[in-house]
């Protein structure tokens, strides 16, 4: 009888009874649903997001996410770009202009540098 050991007790927070449902709980939930919402469509709406074709890999490299990381958009950039060919067609690409990988899309870096400019690419 002496080897009996005392019958275990949950603490008080687990015996008690739920708290009642509170007029903030439901201000605070309304305000969380409010922010998440101006900034999903801020994003949205400055075009600071990644497009993604479905399947694939490769960032879409648009005129909006070109300018909201920092690059200047080209409608015309030659097609010969960083090719040492003596001969090049005359055809335009549209394309995003950076300096550095910083001013290219999440996904893209920097690449054919000529005279400290060079185009955004997937590769």
């Amino acid at each position: 009888m002496g080897n009996e050991k005392p019958a275990m007790s949950l603490p008080n927070a687990f015996t008690e009874t739920a708290q009642p449902f509170k007029p903030w709980h439901g201000w605070l939930l309304l305000g969380v649903v409010i922010v998440s919402s101006v900034l999903g469509f801020m994003q949205w709406r400055t075009g600071a997001w990644v497009d993604r074709t479905p399947g694939s890999d490769d960032v879409i490299l648009l005129q909006e996410t070109c300018e909201a990381a920092g690059g200047n958009w080209n409608e015309c950039i030659s097609q010969c770009r960083g090719d040492d060919a003596e001969f090049c067609i005359q055809l335009c690409s549209q394309g995003c202009e950076c300096a550095s990988d910083l001013d290219c899309p999440f996904g893209s870096v920097c690449t054919d540098l000529i005279d400290e400019k060079g185009v955004c690419s997937n590769s």
